[in-house]
């Protein structure tokens, strides 16, 4: 298993639209677009994990990919230090948050495409705390994004 870390969480931005399609395949519709902070954001977040993904080949196969993300609190909930972590409620939703860290480890080359993952969980806390990662170690105390990646062995089991 490898860990990622990115420094700063995905925009909580407008889901992009999907293009409607006219007659003669005409875009007549919404057009999918991204932000411009989001745009930036992904660039800035594909560096960070190209530089944490190092030198190593995309994974291959199916991947397990787990997201945790850590928010600052709210100033009026600062928790103390060694205090557990609790839940975040608040935007960004973690579907968001996961499909801006697919996306940016696509563009980092960590895989060769995000349809590789075949199982995705995503955390969403508040905390003064979240781990740095540093060559594979978990260390520093900042707000920001984790991500797990590991190859998935065996078949599914039945539901």
């Amino acid at each position: 298993m490898r860990a990622l870390f990115l420094s700063a969480l995905p925009p909580d931005s407008r889901p992009r639209a999907a293009p409607r399609y006219g007659a003669g395949g005409r875009i007549v519709g919404a057009r999918a677009h991204s932000s411009a902070a989001y745009a930036r954001w992904k660039a800035s977040a594909a560096a960070e994990a190209r530089t944490c993904w190092g030198d190593n080949p995309p994974a291959e196969g199916p991947l397990e990919v787990r997201i945790c993300a850590v928010l600052p609190p709210p100033k009026a909930a600062r928790p103390i230090a060694g205090a557990p972590r609790r839940w975040a409620p608040r935007k960004p939703d973690v579907d968001n948050v996961a499909k801006g860290v697919l996306d940016a480890l696509t563009d980092a080359g960590v895989w060769g495409d995000d349809a590789q993952v075949v199982s995705l969980s995503v955390h969403r806390c508040w905390g003064a705390v979240a781990p740095r990662v540093r060559g594979g170690a978990a260390t520093a105390e900042v707000a920001g994004v984790v991500v797990y990646v590991a190859p998935v062995a065996g078949e599914p089991g039945r539901w």
